[in-house]
């Protein structure tokens, strides 16, 4: 209380938590009244259906990729559980996927010789799809 009664008479007003506020104190009330408000609304989960895809369908798009230029990327670290996937589905018409991955596994760091791989693989699996069984 005396530090009250010694502000008042050098200022002339009663003291209160403004008179001489500081950007400190500022600062405080802001980050205080910001808390206290918290962020708005909550989060409105949304759920998104996604597509499983068949290991055929996956290895496909990647050969497409391939054949329009994409790099080999990380996704060559899956090729071997991709074929084993491939062979437990027989979703892979004569090897022709098996033999490919391996191709592109061996020559990954040639982009021209992948895409020429995909290219011709992609064309194999087009004629195996129209041809009668």
């Amino acid at each position: 209380m005396a530090i009250a009664e010694c502000r008042q008479r050098r200022i002339g007003r009663p003291a209160t938590f403004w008179n001489g506020a500081s950007p400190l104190r500022l600062l405080i009330v802001v980050v205080s009244v910001a808390c206290v408000m918290g962020c708005g609304r909550g989060y409105k989960e949304k759920v998104i259906a996604a597509k499983e895809f068949t290991p055929l369908e996956r290895a496909v798009k990647m050969l497409e990729g391939y054949a329009a230029g994409e790099p080999v990327g990380s996704e060559f670290m899956g090729f071997e559980l991709l074929r084993e996937e491939l062979r437990a589905h027989n979703a892979d018409p004569g090897g022709v996927l098996d033999n490919a991955f391996g191709e592109i596994e061996k020559s990954m760091r040639r982009p021209a010789e992948v895409k020429a791989i995909a290219q011709r693989t992609l064309a194999e699996l087009t004629k195996a799809d129209a041809q009668p069984q």
